[in-house]
């Protein structure tokens, strides 16, 4: 019987501390966005479009993850994922060694066209982060 209790045990205690060190490891990959703005943003990350073609998303994008990317007024979030603490994931980010991270007021988001925010480039800031200084900073994004 006690052999029996101990398997059951086993079988049930396995998935659960395999989930906690997965959701661990995922909660360290995130990024940590600072909105010091008196107003709310969308925060979307880019690597490997030198310009601000905007090539990488679309505002339907945006808004459809609005859980990834908004962060309200004077609130800090994690927000998206990055594979920091895996080394296929840092081979990835050196290969690019950039992070840039494009604010939008969430007014312009959800009020202008698409064409119009690339046309006019309508994004509040575009912060430049290298591998090394996102790591150094303890995956937190500041935004003043």
């Amino acid at each position: 019987m006690r052999k029996l209790v101990k398997k059951i045990s086993f079988v049930l205690l396995v998935p659960f501390f395999s989930f906690v060190c997965f959701s661990k490891r995922v909660t360290n990959n995130q990024i940590e966005v600072v909105n010091k703005l008196p107003i709310s943003v969308y925060c979307v990350p880019n690597f490997g479009f030198s310009d601000s073609s905007f090539k990488f998303t679309s505002k339907e994008y945006i808004l459809a993850n609005d859980s990834i990317f908004h962060v309200n007024a004077k609130t800090n979030k994690k927000l998206f994922r990055l594979p920091l603490t895996d080394t296929i994931g840092q081979k990835f980010l050196l290969k690019f060694d950039t992070l840039e991270v494009f604010v939008f007021d969430e007014n312009v988001i959800k009020e202008k066209s698409w064409e119009e925010i690339i046309g006019r480039q309508l994004y509040l800031k575009r912060l430049t982060y290298s591998f090394k200084e996102i790591t150094c900073n303890n995956c937190k994004v500041v935004i003043k």
